[in-house]
């Protein structure tokens, strides 16, 4: 079928045998059934692309032989071979979208050895951001604790002529540390620097972190080299981004006072620490108690993954006072399975719920209806792109991981 004058038309390369057949696009995940009107642009778009939406597993399977592109959550290299041909190589299948940001459950070698391309999408960092400040102001303010204790007709106050109240952390002036400057970072930080006193500039702090200007820190990734050179020589654009006409991702000087690769300096005195750093080989683990002990009895916030963390190190952490309060989204332990509403499972086995200084998120930072279309667009923004060109320019680097 011709596409109307003005349609972009697919570049894509056929490598099917009995060329001349439709490129297929499959997806399989729950936000193309939500917002089935993104699919149908996408169809208005590319008119000589055929366009799958399937439910089960089953379906799935039986469409991977003949799919050009699949849009999915990570599958194990057992199902990925499906679309493989007699001779061991993709018969169709170029290129895996994932529709949301984590790809630490991916099989990444598979996709080396087979020359697929592989996305994923970031369009959920204004909602994760905004989950992830709110996890803050919970934590740092006490707000959930304050909140129980008063349903039990505690008021929090003391018979004490020096202190009578027992008190909460602002954030004026607070050092916020923020490891990891990629997309979610970099809105974090756009929200929190106009709350520490001033814009996100490295200032003079005030004592005792209040009053006067503070200062926002952002760990990076490989400090000094290019984000080309960073993403395995792709050029860096969050989905968002290019809707919004600008990259802060690629550029995060700009959001912040301060830039390191060293964790130590980023940590050091730090009143806030947010987590939102890829979960690789490379991080896994890496921060532990000792590094946490650097800071100034900082609140933690991590939407990334928990893992990063070792478990027994944030529980003692939280225990002995290393930390003065956490708000997590991300755990060491999920239901199984994860989508049925009659299994109850907590989310460690170590008592984090028992923590009055641990305000609990079941990983559910991006579940706002916003937060989940921009999910789906995010990914949409990668499919429009390999359609037009045949590649992706912000494709994940396989052998890195992120």
């Amino acid at each position: 079928m011709n596409a109307p004058s003005g349609t972009p038309q697919s570049t894509v390369d056929r490598r099917a045998s009995g060329g001349g057949s439709a490129v297929r696009v499959v997806f399989h995940y729950h936000l193309a059934l939500e917002f089935p009107e993104e699919i149908s642009r996408m169809a208005e778009l590319f008119p000589d692309v055929h366009f799958d939406v399937v439910e089960s597993d089953e379906e799935f399977h039986a469409a991977l032989p003949e799919a050009t592109v699949i849009v999915a959550a990570p599958q194990p290299s057992t199902t990925l071979d499906r679309s493989l041909s007699a001779a061991g190589s993709p018969r169709r299948l170029q290129a895996h979208i994932i529709p949301f940001a984590g790809v630490n459950r991916v099989p990444l070698s598979w996709y080396r050895q087979h020359g697929v391309l592989l996305a994923s999408s970031h369009g959920n960092a204004d909602a994760v951001a905004e989950r992830a400040v709110a996890l803050m102001y919970a934590a740092a303010g006490r707000v959930v604790e304050f909140d129980n204790d008063l349903r039990q007709g505690r008021w929090h106050r003391r018979d004490d002529h020096v202190r009578p109240f027992d008190y909460w952390r602002t954030l004026t002036g607070s050092r916020i540390a923020i490891l990891g400057t990629g997309a979610i970072g970099c809105r974090i930080a756009a929200l929190v620097a106009p709350l520490i006193g001033g814009r996100a500039l490295a200032g003079d702090r005030a004592p005792g972190g209040s009053g006067g200007a503070g200062e926002l820190v952002g760990l990076r990734r490989n400090r000094g080299r290019s984000a080309e050179e960073e993403h395995g020589g792709a050029r860096v654009v969050t989905a968002e981004a290019v809707a919004a006409g600008e990259d802060e991702a690629r550029h995060p000087e700009r959001l912040f006072g301060r830039l390191t690769t060293r964790v130590e300096e980023a940590l050091a005195g730090a009143d806030v620490v947010f987590l939102t750093l890829p979960l690789t080989e490379d991080t896994r683990g890496t921060i532990t108690g000792d590094l946490l002990g650097a800071t100034n009895q900082a609140t933690l916030v991590n939407v990334s993954r928990a893992e990063l963390i070792p478990e027994e190190d944030l529980y003692a952490s939280l225990t002995d006072g290393t930390l003065y309060a956490a708000g997590l989204d991300v755990w060491y332990r999920y239901p199984s399975p994860f989508f049925d509403e009659g299994i109850t499972a907590f989310p460690s086995r170590l008592p984090f719920h028992h923590l009055r200084n641990v305000v609990m998120s079941p990983h559910a930072a991006s579940h706002s209806r916003e937060g989940k279309r921009s999910q789906l667009v995010g990914a949409l923004a990668h499919l429009e792109e390999f359609l037009k060109t045949g590649g992706l320019s912000r494709a994940v680097n396989v052998r890195r991981g992120y």
